[in-house]
This record gives C-alpha cells, structure tokens and sequence, in this order.
C-alpha cells in the first residue's frame, strides 16, 4: 500500500515536472521564434533605410522635382494598400512565415530598379515593385501574436518594433556615408542584397502551436465590423500627418544645407529615439492601459513639430525631431497590441489587413499633397498640417474609444483562444 501511494506521487510528480519541461520548451520556442521574426525584420529595415532616407535626394539629383517624388512614392503606397487585403487573406490561410518571405523579395526587386533607374518608366517599376511589401504586413504583426501570450502582447510587439527600429538606427548613417563615399546609386544595391538574406532568414521562424490554431473553429470577419470602423478611421486621420512627413530628410537638408552624411546622422538619432521608446515602454501597455499609453504619447509629441518649423539652426531642430520621435513611438506597442487583442488568431492578418489598407490611402494621399504643398507654398506649412492632423487624431482616439476601457478590451466578441 505504501509503495502504490509511493508509486502514485511519483507519477504524478513525474508528470508534472513533464508538463513544465513542455510549457518551458514551447515557451524557449516562441522566444526564439519573436527573436528571428524581429532580426530578419532588422535586416530588411537596413536594407530598406539605407536607400528609402536618400530617395527623395536622389530623384532631385537625377533631375525629377519634389512633386514627382512625391508621385512615385504615391504609385509605391498605392500597390502596397492594394496588396494589403489579399496579402491577410493569405496570412490566415498559409503559412505566414512564407508569405512574408515572398512579399520581401518582391520589394527586394524594387532597389535594384531604382539602383539602375536614368527615367520615369523604371522608377515607376520600381515604386509598382516597392509597394508589394504590402503582401507582407499584416502577417508580420499577426505572427508577433501567434508567437506571443494576450496578457504580454504590448511587451512582444515592443520587442519586435524596436529591434526593427535597430535597423533604421543602422540603415541611416551607413546609408549616409556609403552615398557620399560611392554615391546614391550603391546604397540601392547594397539594399537589395539585405532584403534577400532577410527574406530567406523568415523562412526559419517555426510556429509552435500554429496546429492548435488551425483548429480553432473559423470566425465570420462581419461580426468585427464596428470594430474594424473604429480602428479604421482613426488609422485614416493619423495616416496623412503621419505620410507628410514623409519629406523630412528633404526639409532638413535644403532648410539647413545638411551633407548627406548628416541627413543620415538626422535619420539615425531620430531611429534611436523611436527603438529606444518601444523596447523600453512596449510593457507600459500591458501595465497601464493602452489608451492611455497611446493618448499619452500624442500628447507629449505633437508639439514638437511647431518647434521644428521655429527652431533657427539644426541642433535645435533636431533635438526636437529626436524627442518627437521618442515620445510618439511609445503608442505603437499600445496601439498594435490594442488592434491584436480585440480579435482572434483566425482573422487577425485580415483585420489587420483591412485596417492597414485604410492607412494605405492616408498614405498615398499625403505625399501628392505635401507635393503640392512643397512647390506652391512655403515647406513650413507640411509641418503645421501636419500638426493639425495628429491634434485631431488625439481627439478622435479619445472620444472613439471611450466604449473599450482597457480591462475589457479583450473580451469583445473575442472567442477565447
């Protein structure tokens, strides 16, 4: 009797010890997969940085205007809103690790374009190819939250972003001193062959319970449509400030007559500032709240772009630039894992999709607007609507989201996973 209870206890100590070396293995693979996830991501943001931050300088230099760099970056958002949609419905159908790997080396094609480009046909290819990153997107973020748990989501994607952010930290001075040691035309090179590596790098992201979530009962997207709204249009009211300040190299370097090894220099403190804030504050969301986080933030940022307009020397501007950046990304942990965790694994990459696709026409609006804006009024004015734009946002937040208190946000029709 003695050695049966005996027997008894160790097998169920043995069992246990059995299911924490499970828990702990799937958790050193989930781990381990976010790592992959964010360093591919960090190759692609170099890649992609290097060339992006100089684009608008080397259309210039090559004889096309502002308005026409405006334009082709346009055609680029343009193919990549449009490729948002269909690229969740492959997320939540495929594997998202492949699909984001054949979406990278789409946009890998677009560099080499533009390394090559002398005219306006190769460029446009080049923009058309730019923009098939979009096939990627949502399920990156849907793949932070298949890899993550609910109750640290703000933790992981701050995690993520901000080792990405790395990348533009990176990506920025190198692509400044590179463009000013062997000119613009490398740097779009150099970026092709990083966005290769980063898109066979992806393909080693392993999903532990991608089987579970497979047998999660397939939900119907209609019922997440007040939802989706919601989200949408406060994601259209920050697109366009956010896509007018798509011309800030090109502002600080005629403003200021900066090298282009300073532009960079401007690029890679402002990435500090942003990849610092979102792997030092990516909890606070989980902590706090994440409307709060998010209102916060915008609060504190949005000043600064009125002190960049008055500020009289460059130190001065860009302290503000590099404060503003720091402050305003401390949102996007809150803000991504605000979207994630209001809907299942099953829809995600298409929510996300769909919402991202609503951005995508902020974006694709506010470059031909700053174009027009550049060429018949002052470059001051870019930053002012702009300003206007993200005070408005901050209103829209709080008033449309005052029905999600942060405790609950979870549990609106979410099915538990």
């Amino acid at each position: 009797m003695v050695f049966s209870v005996k027997n008894k206890y160790l097998s169920l100590k043995r069992e246990d010890i059995l299911k924490k070396a499970i828990l702990l293995s799937s958790s050193d693979c989930l781990r381990n997969g976010l790592i992959r996830l964010s360093i591919a991501r960090c190759l692609r943001r170099i890649g992609t940085g290097i060339s992006e931050s100089f684009l608008s300088i080397f259309l210039t230099s090559i004889g096309f205007s502002p308005l026409m760099f405006g334009t082709i970056t346009s055609i680029s958002r343009s193919v990549h809103t449009l490729c948002l949609i269909p690229g969740g419905k492959m997320g939540d159908h495929l594997k998202k690790e492949k699909v984001i790997s054949y979406g990278w080396f789409l946009t890998s094609v677009s560099f080499l374009l533009y390394g090559l480009a002398k005219g306006l046909p190769c460029l446009i290819a080049a923009a058309i190819f730019s923009g098939m990153w979009g096939l990627s997107k949502a399920s990156v973020y849907a793949l932070v939250a298949d890899l993550s748990k609910k109750e640290s989501f703000g933790k992981a994607y701050g995690i993520m972003i901000g080792i990405t952010d790395i990348g533009s930290i990176v990506a920025s001075i190198m692509g400044g001193i590179l463009a000013d040691m062997l000119g613009l035309r490398f740097i779009f090179y150099l970026g092709f062959i990083l966005i290769i590596i980063a898109s066979f790098v992806i393909r080693t992201v392993k999903v532990e319970n991608e089987v579970e979530r497979k047998k999660i009962k397939n939900v119907n997207i209609i019922d997440y449509k007040k939802e989706i709204f919601i989200f949408s249009v406060i994601n259209f009211s920050r697109s366009i400030a956010k896509g007018l300040l798509v011309f800030l190299p090109l502002y600080f370097y005629e403003k200021f007559s900066l090298s282009y090894t300073l532009v960079g220099l401007t690029g890679m403190l402002m990435a500090i500032g942003m990849s610092l804030s979102k792997i030092l504050f990516g909890h606070l969301a989980d902590k706090y709240g994440k409307k709060k986080i998010i209102i916060f933030a915008d609060i504190l940022s949005t000043p600064m772009l009125i002190g960049i307009v008055l500020a009289n020397n460059f130190l001065l501007a860009l302290i503000f630039v590099v404060f503003m950046n720091f402050t305003r990304d401390i949102r996007t942990p809150a803000w991504t894992s605000l979207v994630m965790s209001c809907f299942p694994s099953t829809v995600r990459a298409r929510v996300w999709g769909i919402i991202d696709t609503v951005w995508g026409v902020g974006m694709i609006i506010a470059p031909v607007l700053g174009g027009y804006i550049w060429k018949f009024f002052e470059a001051d004015i870019l930053l002012i609507l702009s300003t206007f734009l993200f005070s408005i946002s901050i209103l829209l937040i709080y008033f449309f989201l005052r029905e999600f208190p942060d405790k609950k946000i979870t549990e609106i029709k979410a099915p538990a996973l």
